[in-house]
């Protein structure tokens, strides 16, 4: 299985505007310089492929609203996006309210989760690792893992390969 891979990245923001519900996460996707809302719905045939629940509905497009608002510092969503493409991953953009809780589950991909916002608890194989805004940690395909959000939610860019 090998081991999971954590590493700093300098802080994140983002202008994105994700609102989660119970059962779908309606957001807001620039599309050149029109605003398009899609819904995100619970999908058995993508939990099955993926290992995540979330599809999108009544959208043929995945394109997502990116940061514009950074510092010199400051990575934006766009560039933590592009990173992850030139490394093969698939990307979007997930967020989660206060303590939502993932169980122990796996994938049958590499899943890259790097912080936007928020915090998460993420354990893998056994191992607790605390994740806040611009820490990145690769799961590896098969591992173990569980995840439970701060106090004040949590927004993600995820990638997959």
């Amino acid at each position: 299985m090998g081991g999971a891979r954590f590493s700093r990245i300098e802080g994140v923001r983002t202008g994105g505007r994700d609102t989660a519900h119970d059962c779908r996460i309606d957001r807001h996707h620039r599309i050149g310089v029109q605003w398009q809302k899609i819904t995100l719905t619970a999908n058995a045939g993508s939990a099955a492929r993926t290992g995540f629940p979330w599809t999108t509905a009544g959208c043929a497009s995945t394109a997502r609203t990116t940061g514009t608002n950074r510092t010199s510092s400051m990575k934006t969503e766009r560039e933590h996006e592009e990173q992850l493409r030139k490394e093969g991953f698939f990307t979007y953009v997930h967020s989660d309210s206060a303590g939502a809780h993932y169980g122990d589950h796996t994938h049958n991909v590499i899943s890259a989760h790097i912080i936007l916002k928020g915090e998460m608890w993420l354990t893998v194989e056994g191992k607790k690792h605390f994740l806040k805004a611009g820490d990145r940690f690769d799961v590896p395909q098969g591992a173990v893992h569980s995840a439970t959000m701060g106090p004040k939610g949590c927004t993600y860019l995820i990638g997959e390969k």
